[in-house]
């Protein structure tokens, strides 16, 4: 018997929805040498902090598999655009990770996991287009669905959190198991790749429910069931669709969001949750019911206004595109103090109140992004250009939680099917 997504949830057993997206299960859990055997086939639920998640499969794993607790996203730089010299690193890449995965151990590891089993360790990687350069790979085998995006309203791009021609997500239940697994990576591919930028996440694991992100929001309710055709038509790549090598695969649109905190401090909860158009205690939509109970976007209260606001971050992504399997992490950096022009400032210098009610928004905002915290947004589709792109569009261009937002990164990587042996890349040169 299926189980719906509401009574999954409330199971004691299960874990919880990914951040910024409720995180679908598909994928056997299997045990490792550290933890008892055990099966996890649920819904939405967090991946255990142990045990084997399989490397092997029809898709790479870390797409539809369980939200762990932490994760890392590099993005590499090929340095030495020799193709053989490519394949052979992606081929050592795909074996570092296999063996990680499973709980082994390295040639030369570096032995800061020791003792830590797989820890639900997965290892996920993306090209960019700038990969299909003819260098590193054909350019015939760039995928079309893999377009350069366009400047959204509103970007803040910043260099430091933006290029890079390989992405490779790692995700697990201990953060010590990421980093290693990061640095044997790394250390693998000195001589062909360098680190172009890298930024940590974690997830909540608040158990039976779905998390919430920094803005205490719960973050995740609207993501498709794992197995199902919604899933099908919304993350994977089918024949047809593209170049061989990416049936069976996805592509991964990524934003690095940086929230204002203390801007969103200082709003009341009705502001807070007119942007979002979401109860910030249940999650339910301000249009009544639960969490799970579908938005009406036609009801008004007794003065005729729209329940849901016009502008509400909700409203905005749903009539904006169909749908798409979002997997993001939050992350905090810790304080960043500016000016109005985003000039960093002394901490120890006082900032000056006085004149904030006749501060228009813009420097409001800057004088409040005080902190380089928010979301590693991460959404997983099958059509880059219809699920992707018109919602940031449509999200930067009207989205009232926009102001609290600066949006710093913009990127789309292509991800290739899982293979049940060799490199994860190899349909790309073949």
């Amino acid at each position: 018997m299926k189980m719906d997504r509401r009574t999954m949830l409330r199971g004691s057993a299960i874990g919880v929805a990914g951040l910024a997206g409720g995180v679908l299960v598909g994928r056997e859990l299997l045990a490792d040498d550290s933890e008892s055997s055990s099966t996890a086939n649920a819904s939405s639920g967090a991946a255990s902090s142990g045990g084997v998640v399989a490397f092997r499969g029809d898709h790479q794993a870390g797409v539809d598999t369980a939200g762990q607790g932490h994760a890392t996203f590099a993005s590499f730089e090929v340095t030495n655009r020799d193709r053989a010299a490519v394949q052979n690193l992606l081929a050592e890449w795909t074996t570092t990770a296999e063996t990680l995965a499973g709980g082994g151990v390295v040639s030369d590891d570096t032995g800061e996991a020791t003792g830590l089993g797989a820890a639900s360790l997965t290892v996920t990687f993306g090209f960019a287009s700038s990969f299909f350069d003819d260098q590193c790979a054909p350019a015939s085998a760039r995928p079309e669905g893999l377009v350069d995006l366009p400047s959204f309203p509103g970007d803040a791009l910043e260099d430091a959190w933006n290029g890079g021609d390989v992405l490779v997500q790692v995700c697990a239940g201990d953060p010590t198991v990421v980093s290693h697994a990061v640095r044997q990576l790394r250390r693998v591919g000195l001589r062909v790749v360098a680190l172009r930028w890298m930024q940590n996440g974690f997830l909540p694991q608040a158990q039976g429910a779905t998390p919430r992100n920094l803005f205490g929001q719960v973050d995740g309710t609207a993501n498709p069931e794992t197995g199902s055709s919604q899933l099908d038509d919304l993350v994977w790549v089918r024949d047809g669709d593209g170049p061989a090598w990416m049936a069976g695969g996805t592509y991964l649109g990524l934003r690095r969001i940086r929230m204002s905190l203390t801007m969103w401090d200082r709003m009341g909860l009705a502001v807070q949750e007119a942007a979002i158009g979401r109860s910030r205690t249940t999650g339910a939509p301000l249009s009544g019911g639960d969490e799970f109970t579908a938005m009406d976007l036609d009801k008004t209260d007794s003065s005729g206004a729209l329940m849901i606001p016009a502008d509400a971050h909700a409203r905005v992504a749903k009539q904006a595109g169909p749908g798409m399997l979002r997997r993001g992490y939050s992350y905090d950096n810790g304080p960043r103090r500016v000016d109005a022009t985003g000039t960093p400032i002394d901490p120890a210098t006082p900032m000056d109140h006085s004149a904030h009610g006749s501060m228009d928004h813009s420097q409001m905002s800057a004088m409040m992004d005080d902190h380089d915290a928010g979301l590693m947004f991460v959404a997983f589709v099958r059509d880059p250009a219809s699920q992707f792109v018109a919602v940031q569009q449509a999200l930067s261009a009207s989205d009232a939680l926009g102001h609290f937002l600066s949006y710093t990164s913009a990127s789309l990587w292509a991800v290739p099917a899982g293979r049940s042996s060799g490199s994860v890349a190899a349909g790309i040169f073949e």
